[in-house]
Formats: structure tokens, C-alpha cells, sequence
């Protein structure tokens, strides 16, 4: 395969290509002093396809600033997270409303205590982030009262505090047609230094409720 050296996958068999060496390189240098090599045998002489070259390219180049943040949600759902949801009609497509990009999650609780659960299969470090931020549109009637919470690792779920979203909103309340910013700080949810596996966004009525819009849901500095 002579693409092989630009890819992770060929002919059965999964491994690092030079992109990927140069990605891990530079976060080594964003988070860290650097990169350990294991063994170097097994690396070709050409020094235009060599995995060595392709760190040693990455180590002289410019060291972008690294991106804390991380999306959630952006016309979709970011890589890893899963929807674990309950009592809940969601479309994570919906063209209805947007804040930006093209689409939002619309969100219908059909029964008390229903949920947008999403699960995060690797663990979300907080470190270097300082918040939870999103947008939320009424739909036609606004009202809607919910609650965020986060959840860590551990025996079984260890869920941190239920947040009253509207503590947080930049419009006081959940609005009819009007897209509000929420911004909820890791010490109000009681994060602490393990990672952050669940994210819940629920009724907190007691009821079904009517369709409103989440969008652009990102963890922050």
C-alpha cells in the first residue's frame, strides 16, 4: 500500500501514520516537555516516511496554543459521546432553530424527570477548563424549567450537583424564541479533579414539557 505512510489503517492492520505521529507529537509538547520512543528498529531509513522524521518535522514547527475547550455539541454530537437518554424525544438534527452551524438538539420530555443523557466513553479531564456553556431556545412557549448536572467515574456514577439552569441564564428564564446563554461554573456543579464522564441536561417540573432547543455545548476555560 504505498499510501500506508499517510494513514492508521491498511490491509487488516491498525498503527500510527506520520499525521497522526505529528499530532501526538505536538500535543506531547502542548501538555508536556516532549515525546519517548519505545524502539526505533523497526522505523524505514526513508527519511520521508520515517515516524523519527515526522517527530522531529512536528518538534521544529510552531507549538499552537492548546484548545481546552471541548464541544459536546456542534451540529453534532463531538466523537466519544454517546446519548444514554431517558423519557425524553430528542432529534440531534433538528433544523428548527440553530444558534450556530445549521442544526440543534430538540429536546421533548414526555414524562417526569426525563433527560438528555449523554456519556462520555473516555473521561473528560477538567483541567485547564472552568465551565459548562450552552445555548437554549424556549421554542414557541418558553418556561421550561431543567437542571444540569455532571457526573464522575467510580463504582457506579458518582453524580455531582443538580444546577438550576436558570441561575445561570443570561435571560433570567428559559425564553419563547429567543436563544440564551448558559454559563455554569465547574465550583457550582462541585466538580472536582476526576474526570467528567456524564452530562445531564433534565426536567425539573415533575412533567412532560413542551419542545425547546440546546446548542453549541462546550466545556471551557
Amino acid at each position: 500500500d504505498a499510501q500506508a505512510p499517510s494513514k492508521d489503517y491498511s490491509n487488516g492492520y491498525w498503527y500510527n501514520g506520520m499525521a497522526t505521529i505529528q499530532n501526538k507529537t505536538t500535543l506531547s509538547l502542548q501538555r508536556g516537555s516532549g515525546v519517548g520512543i519505545w524502539e526505533l528498529s523497526n522505523d524505514t531509513t526513508a527519511s520521508s516516511i520515517s515516524l523519527l522524521s515526522a517527530i522531529q518535522t512536528a518538534m521544529n514547527s510552531t507549538v499552537p496554543a492548546y484548545a481546552y475547550t471541548r464541544t459536546v455539541y456542534d451540529d453534532s454530537l463531538g466523537g466519544g459521546w454517546n446519548d444514554w437518554s431517558w423519557n425524553t424525544t430528542l432529534n440531534f438534527a433538528s433544523t428548527s432553530q440553530f444558534h450556530a452551524g445549521s442544526k440543534s438538539v430538540a429536546i421533548t420530555y414526555t414524562a417526569a424527570w426525563g433527560a438528555m443523557y449523554l456519556h462520555y466513553d473516555f473521561g473528560l479531564p477538567p483541567s485547564g477548563r472552568t465551565k459548562l456553556e450552552f445555548w437554549v431556545h424556549g421554542g414557541s412557549t418558553g418556561g421550561q424549567r431543567i437542571i444540569a448536572q455532571v457526573g464522575e467515574p467510580g463504582t457506579s456514577t458518582v453524580w455531582l450537583n443538580e444546577v438550576p439552569v436558570n441561575s445561570y441564564n443570561s435571560c433570567g428564564t428559559i425564553t419563547a424564541n429567543t436563544w440564551c446563554k448558559i454559563s455554569i461554573p465547574f465550583s457550582a456543579l462541585g466538580v472536582t479533579s476526576n474526570p467528567i464522564t456524564e452530562l445531564v441536561i433534565q426536567d425539573d417540573s415533575g412533567g412532560a414539557q413542551p419542545t425547546f432547543y440546546v446548542d453549541d455545548i462546550r466545556f471551557v476555560p
